[in-house]
């Protein structure tokens, strides 16, 4: 009775910190004491008293029957004390399942976690690109803009061929007033030529009427005076 009362408090010993280590990962030592408090109150069941509560009085009910109770108590004492360690290894399980539930959900958080900052990161990228894209496209509309202001512009004059024909008119007048400007030149410079050798006659008619009437009027003989001088028109 004593060997049987010795191996079920340690495996009561066992199942405790089982439990105590239920829901404790790494890091997470307040967890600990919360698995704690859940088995000092009655948390861990539906209704009744508290799993530490009904398993230290299995404990004195086996202690009681071993000191004083014949094998009959004893053996009753200890078949109810190890439903109490299997009842617990039961609520140990469970609470190991959750642990296992939430270990998953936890990895799936942290799964979507990861997945929605990469997706933030992307959408930030995408930001970015929209705004470089919507500042190419204000400056494509704003040249757009300017070219149809040059377009209008350019409509109100008339075609290129147009304009080329009238270039060509200008040149062709340009040239038809530069053979009459030569033309005319050289009718000046006939005229002017012709002026300065008719100066020069004029004078040199003075300068021998002048001589003469120095001389006096039998000098001259019988031409009377000078005779004219054919001058070109």
């Amino acid at each position: 009775g004593r060997c049987v009362l010795l191996i079920n408090h340690e495996t009561t010993k066992t199942g405790v910190m089982s439990v105590a280590q239920v829901r404790s990962p790494a890091g997470q030592a307040d967890e600990e004491s919360i698995i704690k408090q859940r088995f000092l109150t009655q948390a861990m069941v539906a209704r009744g008293e508290p799993p530490f509560k009904r398993l230290t009085k299995r404990v004195v009910e086996l202690c009681g029957a071993v000191e004083n109770g014949t094998q009959e108590t004893i053996q009753a004492a200890n078949e109810a004390l190890l439903r109490e360690i299997s009842m617990m290894e039961l609520q140990v399980g469970k609470l190991n399942a959750v642990q296992l539930a939430n270990q998953r959900e936890q990895q799936g958080y942290a799964q979507k976690q990861e997945l929605l900052a990469t997706q933030i990161e992307q959408a930030k990228r995408d930001i970015v690109a929209k705004k470089v894209e919507l500042e190419q496209a204000r400056i494509v509309r704003q040249h757009n803009e300017e070219y149809e202001v040059l377009r209008h512009i350019v409509v109100q004059h008339p075609a290129r061929i147009l304009t080329q024909q009238e270039i060509d008119n200008v040149k062709q007048e340009i040239e038809r007033s530069t053979l009459e400007k030569d033309r005319i030149a050289g009718i000046m410079q006939k005229r002017r030529q012709q002026f300065a050798l008719l100066f020069h006659v004029i004078e040199e008619l003075q300068r021998l009427e002048d001589v003469g009437a120095e001389d006096g009027p039998g000098e001259n003989g019988e031409g009377g005076g000078p005779q004219k001088m054919d001058v070109d028109s």
